[in-house]
């Protein structure tokens, strides 16, 4: 038991640095013992390290972790995509949110991991944000600013974290326990530039997203062009196929995972699907990476462009003006996007405002807030908007402008080397 006790301590609480290096001389000099003892001392003293290096817990670690470490195995945890598939990983107490980030990219061969995100998310039902907003239409600006925490969740994890922190948390937050959370890996950044050296999950990851925006009605359709997505998307879930494959019955009743919640109500499940498999067949012809590829390229020229690739944040414009009802104090979704930043009202989902990303002139956040000054030198405008992700709206904007910037330079480099 008291072997027991120690792979627990070194696995979760980091002694000071003095007393680490007394207790590291006393496991290693137990390795050497034969059986149980030096099993449980090599487990702990590894333990030791890592906790080390990944410094103090955050959140009380739940019995289910105690158990596995007790037995001196491995955690194992599910990492979600957006089509409800998901990879299951091996952690230990010390694994930080890096280290499955790395994982990922390993095990799916990412060429640009760093335009994917391992994330927290409750994924909600198609159009839950119309029921939402009708009940914040009525708010004061202060309460809506308050009621920015009930949003569903969706944030990015810092590199930092420790998995088993997060997970605790799920239990153990009075902000969390409740909801429905899970680890989702997922495309964050859409950069042309780099889909040209797209791995095959690449390309997949990016799509599942982008099918996930269409579904959730985030990306404005109209119906031809949202059937004609759920045709192809059709194609890059199954694949090529015999002429007999793709015929009624095919969708298994689940046309809602194909069509955007908003024209659902106009067909009954099999209207849809008959009209989805006539829109199939110039398709047909498509392996899944050449559907994959199809699908982002009508959101991106023809369906959806000015909504296309955009991570999309809820937010709250703050003015120091005193309250009223101008347009300047309502809700907002701040979408940012390869193409620059655009303000969405989230009651009809129009474009209020955008700029591109050579407008942008600084841009900051606190913990409740993000800052960006736009324009132009001459005409500049400052917005500040309360948001429960500032860091992450900032962290996303700065890839963005570092991106271009990197692609400039090599267009530059190959201009020069050309000349």
């Amino acid at each position: 038991q008291s072997w027991k006790l120690m792979c627990i301590c070194a696995s979760i609480f980091p002694p000071s640095d003095e007393f680490a290096n007394y207790l590291a001389c006393y496991l290693y000099q137990q390795t050497k013992e034969a059986g149980n003892v030096g099993e449980a001392a090599t487990f702990a003293l590894k333990a030791l390290d890592r906790t080390m290096e990944a410094t103090q817990r955050r959140v009380q670690p739940m019995p289910d972790e105690i158990k596995r470490i007790e037995v001196r195995g491995p955690i194992s945890i599910k990492v979600q995509f957006l089509d409800n598939s998901h990879r299951t990983l091996l952690v230990t107490s010390q694994t930080r949110a890096s280290q499955v980030q790395k994982a990922m990219a390993d095990t799916y061969r990412m060429k640009h991991p760093e335009s994917f995100g391992l994330f927290e998310c409750e994924q909600p039902r198609p159009g839950w944000d119309k029921d939402i907003y009708e009940k914040r239409d009525k708010m004061e600006r202060e309460q809506k600013i308050n009621d920015l925490q009930n949003m569903p969740m969706d944030r990015e994890l810092e590199m930092s974290e420790r998995i088993m922190d997060v997970v605790s948390s799920w239990k153990r937050s009075k902000k969390k326990k409740d909801r429905k959370v899970a680890f989702v890996y997922k495309c964050k950044l859409f950069s042309k530039a780099q889909e040209t050296s797209y791995s095959r999950q690449e390309w997949k990851v990016a799509f599942v997203t982008a099918a996930w925006h269409v579904l959730h009605g985030l990306y404005p359709l109209s119906e031809e062009h949202a059937f004609q997505l759920a045709a192809i998307q059709l194609q890059a879930n199954h694949g090529l196929k015999d002429d007999n494959f793709y015929i009624t019955g095919v969708m298994n009743a689940e046309v809602e995972n194909y069509i955007p919640y908003t024209y659902l109500r106009k067909y009954r499940p099999e209207e849809a699907e008959s009209k989805v498999l006539k829109l199939h067949t110039a398709h047909k012809h498509l392996d899944k990476p050449d559907a994959y590829r199809k699908y982002l390229e009508l959101l991106r020229k023809e369906a959806s462009p000015q909504y296309f690739g955009n991570c999309f944040f809820r937010a709250v414009r703050v003015s120091r003006l005193k309250k009223t009802k101008s347009q300047e104090q309502d809700d907002l979704v701040l979408g940012i996007s390869e193409n620059g930043v655009i303000f969405v009202d989230p009651y009809n989902n129009k474009i209020m405002e955008k700029y591109k990303m050579e407008e942008i002139l600084t841009y900051g956040f606190r913990s409740n807030a993000f800052l960006f000054v736009a324009g132009t030198l001459m005409t500049q405008k400052k917005y500040q908007f309360a948001t429960m992700l500032g860091k992450q709206i900032n962290d996303l904007l700065r890839a963005h402008i570092d991106l271009r910037v990197q692609q400039a330079e090599i267009q530059g480099y190959q201009i020069n080397t050309q000349v």
